[in-house]
């Protein structure tokens, strides 16, 4: 068994370095005293997290005084361990922590019939579970997809979705400002908001972000990372349409905080990088995402950074009109990113397009371009269905815009009619931009 590194337990070492002059027959005595010297090493190793853990050594110690009766001694564990907590770390752990700690001291000062601080106590114990219900329920819903479960598993109702999808956010918020809570838990609160079935809920999308910059000098680096992702899975789809230029300038914040990256230690997310680029060059902000591309390449991982310099390269001479070098900077790249791949497929597909007004030829790549995303979302068993969905809406697109580029003028003047009914139906902004200038 191994419990250190460097530090192995089998049977060979104990009878070579630990038993020597013991028959190596009598497994069951060797057995024995392996699996109790296993038990030591577990109970050491359980004991000395508890010692150099400052609320598992005062609860356990609490605990232990409240079993032996020692009630008098639990105020001073409890004052010392409050004193210490002042300054740590906020989050759901201290919050559920905290709540212990009242509800050991609570039951404490009840043996002793005193009531004294029981009023503070219970005011403590309602602020931090309120906390740790909002915080829990806020990771719960972000990272486990918990709203989806009843969608996969009608049969499976869950408490959570039930307690979330009927809460009044609307007046939870307006009257948040008469409670004395924090401005990190205002931020959760939001959270759980978008991730309610509060009615008009992208009405909390600007007011979150707003908050966001508001109390980020008061969030540690772990956090400012994490709001920010989770802000950025709400603004997403046809919700990053109507907030594009919210988004924007939200990754122009995070970026001069170098928040999502670190001194000396490569850990910039691939995922991060290529949004920024994208929503930087959709808002038309070419120089902007020239800059981001050279000074953050070297925060990713050296096996990322080939990748993610060829796809920014391939964004950018397409920004430029320079479609042909864009293509050559595509067919460069081989990635196992599902997302990154369709955003390639498109990008060629949309050069195709550009270049087939001056250069016929390419019109058989617009086609053949057309026929392979078609594939690639229909046999590719890993794409997501969110990629699936934006793909049937380019493609829809891309398929009338390639029957133009083969019509001749008079065919072209007919089509106006169509391409007017598409520019209402499509979602795409690149094909909206390109049939805007069709039909003007």
């Amino acid at each position: 068994m191994k419990y250190y590194p460097g530090f192995n337990l089998n049977k060979n070492q104990i009878m070579k370095k630990y038993l020597t002059g013991i028959n190596e027959n009598n497994s069951k005595l060797i057995n024995t005293l392996n699996s109790e010297l296993n038990k030591s090493l577990e109970d050491f190793f359980a004991v000395e997290f508890i010692f150099n853990n400052e609320y598992y050594y005062r609860f356990s110690l609490i605990s232990k005084l409240n079993y032996n009766g020692l009630n008098k001694q639990i105020e001073k564990q409890y004052d010392i361990y409050k004193k210490k907590s002042i300054g740590m770390y906020e989050d759901q752990n201290l919050y559920y922590q905290l709540y212990m700690m009242d509800t050991m001291l609570l039951a404490a000062l009840a043996m002793q019939g005193r009531y004294d601080r029981i009023l503070e106590l219970m005011i403590s114990q309602s602020e931090n579970i309120s906390k740790l219900f909002i915080g829990l329920s806020n990771y719960f819903l972000n990272s486990f997809k918990v709203r989806d479960l009843e969608q996969v598993y009608p049969d499976k109702k869950l408490l959570l979705n039930l307690l979330i999808k009927n809460i009044d956010f609307d007046k939870v918020l307006v009257e948040f400002k008469n409670y004395n809570a924090d401005k990190k838990t205002k931020l959760n609160l939001y959270i759980l908001a978008l991730l309610s079935e509060a009615k008009e809920k992208e009405k909390f999308i600007v007011p979150l972000i707003h908050t966001y910059k508001e109390i980020y000098p008061e969030l540690n680096k772990g956090e400012r990372t994490l709001f920010y992702t989770m802000i950025n899975n709400f603004i997403s789809g046809k919700t990053r349409d109507k907030f594009i230029n919210e988004m924007f300038d939200l990754i122009k914040f995070v970026t001069s905080k170098k928040t999502l990256v670190t001194t000396g230690f490569k850990h910039f997310n691939i995922q991060n990088f290529k949004m920024s680029i994208l929503i930087s060059l959709r808002v038309k902000d070419i120089k902007w995402a020239k800059e981001f591309y050279i000074s953050h390449l070297k925060y990713l991982n050296e096996t990322e950074q080939e990748i993610a310099k060829g796809f920014a390269l391939a964004f950018l001479y397409n920004a430029d009109g320079e479609y042909e070098k864009s293509n050559e900077e595509i067919l460069k790249i081989k990635s196992d990113n599902d997302f990154m791949n369709y955003d390639l497929r498109t990008l060629q597909l949309k050069n195709y397009y550009e270049l087939s007004f001056k250069k016929p030829e390419y019109i058989e790549n617009l086609i053949h371009g057309v026929n392979a995303l078609n594939n690639y979302l229909i046999t590719n068993k890993k794409v997501s269905v969110r990629i699936i969905e934006s793909g049937k809406d380019f493609k829809k697109g891309i398929k009338l815009l390639l029957k133009y580029v083969k019509s001749d003028s008079k065919e072209r003047e007919d089509m106006k009619f169509e391409l007017t009914k598409m520019y209402s139906q499509i979602r795409n902004y690149w094909i909206k931009e390109k049939i805007e200038v069709l039909i003007n």
